[in-house]
């Protein structure tokens, strides 16, 4: 998995030309994230050449796509024409898993009251991986990312602006518990 601030910097091109040049049998995982306007759009469609999984909110598939409307149709139209496989993530109301010439299946969001967004997204992405990692359908691991994202969207941040380094370590180690725990309930919930 890559997001997309790795590819708007500067220094981005040796990351860019090892990703285009990649052996095919190995399928990326793509998050472009809230910073996808800024990639080249030329790079943009040599990696959607590779045929990733590409999980993409409605905004940001509406920029690809250039489709005010961004339905479901629109999004499995996309993934036949691309043969690319798409979590097409709708907030509230959950994801949409596209695979190219297959029926769309919904993978419907948890009821739960959103207190911080920050990190939904990684969130939803790390569960994911985690669930494919282990061998998990593509609808089954993004049923696993929804729950990893609503058990973080549920939870304050509890971020300092510019913490001290010491700090910093306290808040990481906090944080890694904090995953240890989301992801512990996240597997009980997706059973």
């Amino acid at each position: 998995m890559f997001q997309v601030y790795e590819l708007v910097d500067k220094e981005s091109e040796p990351l860019k030309k090892w990703l285009l040049n990649l052996d095919n049998s190995i399928r990326l995982f793509v998050d472009f994230g809230p910073r996808f306007m800024d990639i080249d759009s030329a790079f943009v469609a040599q990696l959607l050449a590779k045929k990733p999984i590409l999980t993409i909110n409605r905004d940001e598939f509406k920029l690809l796509v250039g489709d005010t409307d961004a339905s479901i149709d629109d999004a499995q139209k996309f993934a036949d024409t691309q043969g690319v496989s798409l979590i097409y993530r709708l907030d509230k109301q959950g994801a949409w898993v596209i695979e190219p010439f297959s029926e769309a299946v919904n993978v419907p969001a948890y009821n739960v009251e959103v207190v911080d967004t920050i990190a939904a997204g990684d969130s939803h992405c790390g569960g994911v991986l985690a669930a494919l990692s282990s061998g998990w359908s593509l609808a089954d691991a993004t049923r696993l990312g929804n729950a990893v994202a609503a058990i973080v969207v549920s939870t304050e941040a509890q971020m300092e602006r510019r913490p001290s380094l010491n700090s910093r370590r306290l808040s990481q180690n906090k944080r890694e518990n904090k995953v240890r725990n989301v992801f512990d309930s996240a597997l009980a919930l997706s059973r």
